[in-house]
C-alpha cells in the first residue's frame, strides 16, 4: 500500500526525525499524498531526544484532492468548509471556502466535535455514526470514521441532507486517511 519510506529532517519549531509515506490513491487519478510523523526514539539515530515528545500527524494533500474537497462544498449551497481530523482534532485535511468561520475550523473546535461524538457513543443506543448541531448562523454535521472525524460547517440555511448525501464520497478519503492515522 504504501510506496516510499525514509527519515528526514523537519523543521516545525525544532528539528524533528520523522518518517515520511507516500501513498497512491487511485481514485483521485493516481495523486501522491504524504504524511509524517515522529520516529520513536528508539529506532532512530537522531540525538535530539527533545524532538521526539512531539507527537502529531501532519498530513499534506496533494493540490488534486483539496480540489476534489472544492468541488463537493461547491455542489451544496451554503455548504462552508469539509475537515478531515484524527482522533485528537488536529486537522488532516482542510478545504473551506473564504466565508467559512474560522472558530469553527480551529483544532480546539475540531477536538470537542470529536469529543461530543464519544460522548454519544456511552449513551447505550449503540456507536454515533452522525452527529447533526444547528446553531444560529451554522450547521455543523459530523461522522465518526474512526479513527477519522469528518466535520462539515454550513451556513443554518443550507440543506442538510444535501449535507448528507456527501457521506459516501467523502467516505473514500476517510478510508485512505485512516490507514494513515493507524499507521502513526
Amino acid at each position: 500500500y504504501f510506496d516510499h519510506q525514509r527519515c528526514v529532517s523537519l523543521i516545525v519549531h525544532r528539528v524533528a526525525c520523522s518518517l515520511v509515506v507516500w501513498a497512491d490513491r487511485n481514485n483521485f487519478r493516481n495523486t501522491n499524498c504524504f504524511y509524517h510523523s515522529l520516529l520513536p526514539a528508539s529506532s532512530c539515530r537522531c540525538r535530539d531526544t527533545s524532538a521526539h515528545q512531539m507527537s502529531r500527524v501532519y498530513f499534506y494533500p496533494e493540490p488534486e484532492l483539496k480540489k476534489h474537497l472544492i468541488q463537493l462544498i461547491s455542489r451544496v449551497q451554503g455548504l462552508q468548509a469539509i475537515v478531515f481530523t484524527d482522533r485528537d482534532g488536529v486537522p488532516l485535511i482542510k478545504a473551506a471556502t473564504d466565508g467559512a468561520p474560522e472558530h469553527a475550523l480551529r483544532p480546539s473546535f475540531l477536538a470537542t466535535v470529536g469529543m461530543a461524538m464519544s460522548q454519544g457513543n456511552k449513551l447505550g443506543l449503540g456507536k454515533c455514526n452522525k452527529m447533526i448541531s444547528s446553531y444560529g448562523n451554522y450547521q455543523v454535521v459530523s461522522f465518526n470514521r474512526h479513527p477519522v472525524t469528518i466535520t462539515l460547517v454550513a451556513s443554518s440555511s443550507a440543506n442538510t441532507g444535501m449535507i448528507l448525501n456527501l457521506e459516501e464520497e467523502l467516505n473514500t478519503v476517510s478510508q485512505t486517511l485512516r490507514s494513515v492515522v493507524e499507521a502513526s
